[in-house]
């Protein structure tokens, strides 16, 4: 996050440390969290390869995991602009990963950094001045770091050399993960910003989870990231991307793709949405319909589902639609707040 004080982030954060860096004139505020597993996309993987779906109740608690650490971002007036799979870490470590904690916790690096240290300090250092030890100090510490950087490359290395010669371990206990005892954490603040610096041409999460009004040049006032999480929730039920434009052309007619997508399953906008929008000469005619597209394909979300879904009972499916129209609200006044997204009942599991 830059520029900022570092937000006091309670839930779903817990960092190891905080620190600032200066590089080139720019400030960044780190924040160090534990190192965590298998991130949501990659337990996707693995059900995919067990011909496994995230259940009902699954798909709700990773969701209600994603709101609670979007409410707490928001109460520190931040948005994370960056929903996804891939930013959303757990605590699952598949038989790969212990095996490299196990070598690396065994590889004694703190006692090579110990090592390097002292065989770099300078025979007199004790006799020099305070500020001269702080120097020879900052000096010694930042090539012992390089040195022993360049050491972990070389044994890393080794070590996944060696592991190529031995028995593969990649498969076990992938099918004994508990979603719903899951630690999850959402990571990457690198696109993080500060509510108060947000700006209407500036486009906020990946192309399918972006809402419309930043595709139509409103201010996201960060409902914008309830209209991502409604598209998250679709993706962990149906692995589909609904809303995603083909990935071609210029970046008006994805835009007017990714509307007109949005007229087939939720249909149309208001008219004095439209008009009113900073880029409606771009994307959309007088009449509110989207330009290049006379019609549209009017399919309905609950029927998508069905057949996404056919695991589910007509009361599930129709309770989800009800609640992700509530996120998709096309009108960002009109959507739930992340508060309002959380304490549904919908989210009881």
């Amino acid at each position: 996050v830059k520029n900022q004080g570092v937000a006091q982030l309670q839930y779903n954060l817990l960092p190891l440390d905080v620190f600032t860096y200066q590089e080139n004139g720019t400030k960044y505020h780190i924040i160090v969290l534990p190192v965590m597993g298998h991130s949501i996309d990659d337990i996707k993987e693995i059900y995919k390869d067990n011909d496994k779906q995230f259940t009902l109740d699954e798909a709700k608690y990773i969701t209600k995991q994603l709101l609670l650490a979007t409410n707490e971002l928001h109460q520190n007036n931040v948005m994370h602009t960056d929903i996804k799979f891939d930013n959303l870490l757990t605590n699952y470590y598949d038989a790969d990963y212990r095996h490299f904690e196990s070598w690396f916790n065994n590889s004694d690096f703190h006692e090579k950094y110990s090592g390097i240290l002292l065989k770099l300090i300078p025979e007199d250092y004790e006799q020099q001045n305070k500020d001269k030890r702080k120097k020879i100090k900052r000096k010694v510490r930042h090539r012992t770091i390089h040195e022993l950087g360049a050491q972990m490359k070389i044994m890393i290395a080794d070590y996944y050399r060696q592991k190529e010669c031995d028995e593969d371990t990649s498969d076990e206990n992938t099918q004994n993960i508990n979603v719903m005892d899951l630690h999850i954490k959402m990571i990457d603040y690198s696109n993080a910003i500060l509510m108060e610096d947000v700006k209407e041409d500036d486009e906020y999460q990946i192309r399918a989870f972006r809402a419309p009004e930043n595709i139509m040049g409103y201010l996201p006032d960060g409902k914008n990231e309830v209209w991502a999480v409604g598209c998250f929730l679709w993706k962990l039920l149906t692995n589909d991307y609904i809303f995603e434009p083909e990935l071609v052309g210029s970046s008006d007619r994805r835009d007017r793709e990714q509307l007109w997508n949005m007229y087939n399953y939720l249909g149309p906008m208001d008219v004095n949405y439209t008009m009113d929008c900073p880029r409606s000469y771009e994307l959309f005619e007088d009449t509110g319909k989207v330009k290049g597209y006379k019609k549209t394909h009017r399919e309905y979300i609950d029927q998508m589902l069905k057949e996404s879904r056919p695991d589910l009972t007509e009361k599930e499916i129709l309770e989800t639609c009800n609640y992700i129209n509530h996120l998709w609200n096309y009108k960002a006044k009109h959507r739930y707040s992340v508060l309002e997204a959380l304490e549904d009942p919908y989210l009881m599991t």
